[in-house]
This record gives C-alpha cells, sequence and structure tokens, in this order.
C-alpha cells in the first residue's frame, strides 16, 4: 500500500511538472512563464504606495460659511452594500470567469485552457488592485468632503455648527468622511461588472474557439443553438447591471455625490477596458488544421510558366 500512494505521488508530479527527461514546456513551467503574476506584484506594489499616500484635508478643500450647505445630508448608519459585500462578490467573478474558461470552451487542449484561466483570474484581479489604488490615492489627494459630512462633523444636522476664520472646525471624528471623490465603490463595482461581461459576450459571441453552441470557424451549429445564445447574451449582463446598482446606491445612502459616482464608473470602465485588452494578448494561439509542407513538398515552377508581377 504505502508503495502504491509513492507511486501515484510520482506520477501526478510528472504529469503535472514533469522531470529532467521530459519536454521543458510542462504545466508547472509554462505557469511560471506564460502567466502575468509579475504584472501582479507590480500591482501589489502600486497598492502599497497608494496606502502611504496622507490626505491633505484642510489645505486644498476647505469646507466653509459658503459651502457647508452642500454637505448637509443625513449619515445613514446602514450601507445598501457593504465594502466587504461587493468585495466578495467581485472577487468570486475571478473563479467564474475561470470556470467559463474551462467548461464551456473546448477547442483548446487542456493545458492551454488551464494556463489561459490562470491568466483571466490573475490580469482580473491585477486591474482590480490598480483600479482601487488609483481611487484611493485620488481620494487621498483631493480630500473632497462627503455629502454628509455635516452630520459627522457635528453629530447631528440640528447641532451648532463652529466656525474658527471662516473654517468649520468639528467637534466629532469624520472618520473617512473628507474621501468623497471619486467612489470606490463605483470604480470597482464597475470595473468588476464590466470586464466580467465584456469576457463573457467575447466568449459567447467573438471569439473563435468550439463551444457548445459555435464551432470553431465562429458559426452556429443550429438555428436552436444561435436562438439559445440570445437568453445567453442578457446573461452576460448581470455583472455589468449590479455593478451599476452598486454604484447608484451610495448616492441613495448619502455617501457620495452624483459627480463622484459618475467619475467612478468611468474609471472603473476605463480600467475593465485596459485589462482585458491586454488578456486578449494571453489567448493561445490556435492549432491550425492545415498541412505544413516543405520546400521540397511545395509544386516547382518550370520555365514556361508565366509570371506576372
Amino acid at each position: 500500500m504505502p508503495r502504491f500512494r509513492l507511486r501515484s505521488r510520482s506520477q501526478i508530479w510528472q504529469t503535472c511538472c514533469g522531470t529532467a527527461g521530459m519536454a521543458p514546456r510542462s504545466l508547472c513551467k509554462r505557469l511560471l512563464l506564460e502567466t502575468s503574476w509579475p504584472a501582479l506584484l507590480v500591482g501589489l506594489l502600486y497598492l502599497v504606495i497608494s496606502t502611504q499616500t496622507l490626505p491633505v484635508q484642510g489645505r486644498n478643500w476647505i469646507v466653509t460659511e459658503d459651502n457647508i450647505g452642500v454637505y448637509s445630508y443625513p449619515y445613514a448608519g446602514e450601507e445598501h452594500v457593504p465594502t466587504y459585500a461587493f468585495m466578495l462578490w467581485g472577487l468570486c467573478l475571478a473563479p467564474y470567469m475561470a470556470a467559463i474558461e474551462m467548461y464551456y470552451v473546448t477547442g483548446d487542449k487542456g493545458n492551454d485552457r488551464i494556463v489561459f484561466a490562470v491568466n483571466i483570474g490573475l490580469t482580473f484581479l491585477e486591474g482590480f488592485i490598480w483600479t482601487a489604488a488609483s481611487t484611493e490615492i485620488l481620494k487621498a489627494w483631493v480630500a473632497e468632503p462627503r455629502p454628509d459630512f455635516r452630520d459627522r462633523c457635528f453629530g447631528g444636522l440640528k447641532s451648532q455648527v463652529h466656525f474658527v476664520d471662516g473654517h468649520v472646525d468639528c467637534t466629532h471624528d469624520i472618520g473617512d468622511g473628507d474621501q468623497s471623490w471619486p467612489s470606490g465603490h463605483s470604480s470597482c463595482s464597475l470595473y468588476f461588472g464590466a470586464f466580467s461581461t465584456m469576457f463573457s459576450v467575447w466568449v459567447v459571441y467573438i471569439r473563435q474557439r468550439e463551444t457548445p453552441f459555435r464551432t470553431a470557424s465562429g458559426t452556429w451549429k443550429s438555428h436552436r443553438a444561435a436562438m439559445l445564445t440570445e437568453v445567453i447574451f442578457l446573461f452576460c449582463f448581470w455583472p455589468l447591471m449590479l455593478g451599476g446598482w452598486i454604484a447608484t446606491s451610495r448616492i441613495v445612502d448619502h455617501r457620495h455625490s452624483p459627480a463622484d459616482v459618475i467619475t467612478g464608473c468611468v474609471m472603473g470602465l476605463v480600467f475593465a477596458s485596459l485589462f482585458f485588452v491586454r488578456l486578449l494578448s494571453r489567448v493561445p494561439e490556435r492549432q491550425a488544421n492545415t498541412q505544413v509542407r516543405t520546400y521540397d513538398q511545395l509544386p516547382q515552377l518550370s520555365e514556361d510558366d508565366n509570371l506576372e508581377l
């Protein structure tokens, strides 16, 4: 029995990572050489740098007697979508897209699909890191008060407002009340939704690979398959619609103004487009069905043949 276990583990290791006598392009080596993990490390470094950005509230965005009314919305204790909830939803989209690649696309070899599925997850996470880090840097640099800043500052809308030299003097801790622009929920949720929606539409309608509904050349397998994909087309947009609802909820919760949300949505769409285009550069090349002929097998021209240039 122990001998059988040892042999089984050895076979698994040889299949995944190879040995000295096997081909150099084993699965582990391909994951090391053909995935975008170095770029993910660069994104993590950028995220660390963004957390060290010091807020400049009170220097470049000052609340005065003239603009205090802009930030007089009531503070909502509970949010429609807490930060942990939409973050958990977004991170679950990475294995969701990897599963589509592994089980919906059938035209590539097994190892090619595994490598590309890993690239999908890494590129998706990297784009999220860049989106979140850029949002946090802008929040700290701009330091715009939130719409409920007065309620945070004085503990209630009916509290007496204190001004020192024309500037507001808060009597309570405002927390992140000076980090309104842009909306982090909006930028990240729109990134999550836009990236996964673009990926789903690309796989179902544009990518030339064998799927349950389309051939490798891009044609529909049947009229029924074409009709079923009309329903799938609507299903592809559920992440984008959910991301839009999350962004809109930030206005209802008085956490952000419409300008904050719109800016965050634009940021999310831009980063999603950039990193999805980068993902396309990692698509494995399709194996050609035509036979490659050597020079000796090509038809030879005779002196009587007329060639027109």
